[in-house]
């Protein structure tokens, strides 16, 4: 019986995607920042290839101290995402064998235009043996992020980025919500921010759409028991 009614829901929520009473998905977006701390010899990079990255190849050049509004996603479409710096203080690596882990701020910055209590991913790519703090709704705390870095991107997690899953952002005051990123002994090179939800994009129903799922699903159960009765002897 389960069998029979999983194809039928399936056809159902077919049928109702087809009449319009289902919405459109509710798809996740990744913003990729590149931190700039040695500019001009600075590229900014390029590629499909952090930890969060799905087909896009867009990463946010932003220089150490210059504060960047309208941050693109990784298709290169404009969001309402900005880094805004406390602080900041270029740094370079010379050990880095791309153009993501070269440079960055040992300094202070918040992404912020994010939505209060929805949940998010974020990943910040370190210098070696970085201790970052990361504040978000629960507060400040303090994380070694990074260890001796590979180098070799998506790179591994405690050696080239730290990871904060499901994390909600901040209120920072004035009605903005967002996460502030502070190295506390050592330099970030780049941040991954995946939201909302960080989830798998499912379809949504309308309220007519649930309304007419409800009264067919009852009516395929019903249908199912009496196919599942023995017939009389």
């Amino acid at each position: 019986m389960t069998k029979s009614l999983s194809a039928v829901r399936l056809a159902i929520l077919s049928g109702l995607i087809g009449m319009g009473l289902v919405g459109a998905p509710v798809s996740a977006e990744v913003v990729n920042i590149d931190i700039e701390g040695d500019p001009p010899n600075d590229t900014t990079h390029s590629g499909a290839d952090g930890v969060l990255s799905g087909s896009g190849s867009v990463w946010n050049g932003v220089e150490a101290g210059v504060d960047a509004f309208d941050l693109q996603n990784e298709s290169g479409s404009t969001t309402g995402y900005d880094l805004v710096f406390t602080s900041a203080n270029g740094i370079a690596d010379g050990s880095s064998t791309n153009d993501l882990q070269d440079s960055g701020t040992s300094g202070s910055f918040s992404v912020v235009g994010l939505s209060d209590g929805v949940e998010y991913d974020v990943v910040v790519y370190a210098f070696p043996f970085s201790l970052i703090g990361f504040t978000d709704s629960t507060g400040a705390t303090g994380v070694l992020c990074s260890m001796s870095p590979t180098y070799v991107l998506p790179g591994t997690q405690g050696s080239d980025y730290c990871l904060f899953e499901d994390v909600m952002p901040a209120d920072l005051g004035g009605d903005v919500f967002g996460f502030t990123i502070a190295g506390v002994d050592g330099a970030m090179t780049g941040v991954q921010l995946l939201g909302p939800g960080g989830g798998v994009a499912v379809p949504a129903l309308t309220p007519t759409g649930s309304f007419a799922l409800a009264l067919v699903l009852a009516c395929a159960a019903g249908y199912a028991v009496r196919r599942a009765r023995p017939e009389p002897v």
